[in-house]
């Protein structure tokens, strides 16, 4: 046998062992299955991968039982063909909000694609919490849309998907959509790589404008949203800026965020009381939260940008590990030593 070609498959097979990829064997069967199927129907059936394709999200980690979530998925896109190989994505912020969101809690998406976290959120908040889906890219929010209709989620009333982006002030706003063909998770508020040279004008909010226009109902005194993501191309800090006052409160919300510039955000909520920790996870040690500036094997640093996690009182971090990881089998920890 050709020897580079020894050394490819070698490479291969380092690249996808349980310790390097914990998404691709916490759900083994499913992703050989997927797997088979990407590349048998991808390279014999002309324009496959550009059809809509309706595929069952894993179970792992799901709580409650219930049937599988569902989302339908244009495979061309990178992020859709992550979730259909593994039926998961950012394996990371998966294990942090299923550990994290209860029964009742608020949940807001910001930057919310076709709507993978938002689905995840609305099953583990149940009919008595909500979630809030930011996503002002039409033709993406209309995968959303149909992605939580799939699931009978906006039903209940609890769902909300809104059309404006987050933003400094409350307006209207530039905002460049993606260019890039595989990946549509690239529109942004602000200029850059792989976005349309010229803007659409959107609707947008700040963060504590929307708060302040929240229908009562919760119980009195409660939080107004417990959790928080951001996934919005590197306008973190527009998003943030604009909730000043709802992120200096003593019950402000926890934050999932995704960032290139993590020292910028800490300038921003570190005066504010927030604490920020680097999101991993692997089979054999879990969910992880580390704090920043400690070395650590980066796994995922090949294919995902950074995710964090920001909360006020480290008693938060505390908890979301434990939670997380006291589901976490002995057998998955075994694996993970490979």
């Amino acid at each position: 046998m050709d020897p580079s070609r020894i050394e490819r498959f070698m490479s291969v097979m380092a690249r996808n062992r349980p310790s390097q990829k914990p998404q691709l064997w916490e759900d083994f069967p499913l992703a050989v299955r997927r797997r088979v199927e990407l590349e048998l129907y991808g390279r014999t059936r002309p324009g496959w991968l550009d059809q809509p394709h309706v595929v069952d999200l894993s179970r792992v980690g799901m709580d409650g039982g219930g049937p599988p979530m569902r989302m339908s998925l244009l495979l061309r896109d990178a992020i859709a063909r992550a979730l259909f190989l593994y039926g998961t994505y950012e394996i990371c912020g998966t294990r942090l909000m299923q550990a994290f969101l209860a029964p009742g809690m608020t949940f807001v998406d910001v930057g919310a694609n076709i709507g993978y976290y938002s689905l995840l959120a609305a099953r583990a908040v149940g009919e008595g919490g909500a979630v809030h889906a930011f996503e002002p890219n039409g033709p993406i929010r209309a995968r959303l849309e149909e992605n939580l209709d799939l699931n009978g989620l906006r039903a209940a009333g609890n769902v909300h998907v809104r059309a404006q982006a987050v933003a400094r002030a409350s307006g209207e706003i530039r905002f460049y959509r993606s260019t890039t063909a595989d990946n549509s998770g690239l529109s942004s508020i602000l200029p850059g790589a792989g976005r349309a040279e010229e803007a659409e004008v959107v609707p947008c909010v700040s963060l504590d404008d929307f708060v302040a226009a929240l229908p009562p109902g919760r119980a009195p005194g409660s939080r107004p949203i417990d959790l928080m993501k951001i996934d919005v191309e590197g306008a973190e800090l527009e998003v943030l800026a604009g909730g000043s006052a709802v992120l200096a409160r003593a019950d402000a919300p926890a934050i999932v965020f995704e960032s290139l510039d993590v020292p910028a955000v800490t300038a921003l909520l570190g005066p504010l009381g927030y604490g920020i920790r680097r999101l991993h996870y692997t089979l054999l040690g879990g969910l992880e939260l580390i704090e920043l500036g400690r070395p650590f094997d980066g796994i995922f640093d090949a294919y995902e940008p950074p995710n964090f996690f920001a909360a006020k009182d480290d008693a938060v971090f505390e908890r979301a590990v434990a939670r997380a990881n006291a589901r976490h089998s002995a057998a998955r920890r075994l694996l993970g030593r490979l």
